[in-house]
This record gives structure tokens, C-alpha cells and sequence, in this order.
């Protein structure tokens, strides 16, 4: 698979040590959308995500701590229950909802 095409990825950790939390919230948060506490959602290239892992690796306690990445199939159904999974006040438009809505993966990655 080319490093440039992109896919959406599911983000999960659970980080035993808080300050070794708020860093890596800090490092997933400015890749990837919310969805839930320490669930979120990736959509970029490989080669993008492997950056990421590269600067989590460097920090986290990996006898303690869990991070889990999980390739999402390009059509997803997702169900909904409970409490919403976007906070009102968050709203995703244009190409963005679209992605995030149908895991289109023929749109061009933002810089």
C-alpha cells in the first residue's frame, strides 16, 4: 500500500501515569478528531500515521500503557447509542463531514 494513501484509523489508549496521559492527549489530539475520552479518529496517509506512532512510542511506559491503532474498512457502518459522540458545539462540515461520514478515500489529504 502507498505511504500517501489516505485511510481513516481508530486511536485508543489507556495511560496508567497522568502526566504521561495529558502528553499523549496533547500528541493525538493535534492528529486526530475526538470521539470519545482517548478514542479517536485519524484520517491521513500511512506515512503521516507512522509519525505519530514514532512520537508516541517515545513516550509512553510500554509495560504500563496501551495504545492501539486499528485500520477502519472503507465503508463503515457505525451505530450510535447513549450519550452523543460530538460534543455540541463541534461541528464538521464540507469535506470533512463527508470523510468522516462515508470514509471516503479518494479526497486529497490537507496539509
Amino acid at each position: 500500500m502507498p505511504k500517501s494513501r489516505v485511510r481513516n484509523y481508530l486511536i485508543c489508549y489507556d495511560i496508567a501515569d497522568p502526566k504521561r496521559l495529558a502528553w499523549v492527549y496533547r500528541q493525538v489530539s493535534a492528529e486526530a478528531l475526538q470521539i470519545q475520552y482517548s478514542v479517536y479518529l485519524h484520517h491521513g496517509s500511512e506515512a503521516k500515521l507512522e509519525k505519530l506512532k514514532r512520537i508516541l512510542a517515545k513516550g509512553i511506559d510500554e509495560k504500563r500503557d496501551d495504545v492501539r491503532i486499528y485500520t477502519l474498512p472503507s465503508h463503515l457502518d457505525i451505530h450510535l447509542g447513549g450519550k452523543k459522540s460530538i460534543d455540541e458545539g463541534i461541528f464538521l462540515f464540507g469535506d470533512d463531514l463527508e470523510k468522516f461520514e462515508s470514509g471516503d478515500e479518494g479526497n486529497p489529504e490537507k496539509p
